[in-house]
């Protein structure tokens, strides 16, 4: 378990709601990382687009 000066932050906490605080904070993780690949994602999407829009603009000049 995490500690804190020695001592558990769940200490006070029975087993079971430790057990539900920790699966909370692995699935909030887990979100998280989903939510930055997301954005990522798009990112690489909307750069994707430019580049495409870009390269039928050059085509409709040059042709």
């Amino acid at each position: 378990m995490w500690k804190i000066s020695g001592r558990s932050i769940f200490r006070n906490v029975n087993e079971n709601d430790r057990q539900k605080l920790v699966a909370k904070f692995k699935m909030n993780k887990i979100l998280t990382s989903l939510k930055d690949e997301r954005i990522m994602v798009e990112n690489q999407t909307n750069k994707l687009r430019e580049d495409i829009e870009y390269f039928y603009e050059t085509l409709e000049e040059e042709g």
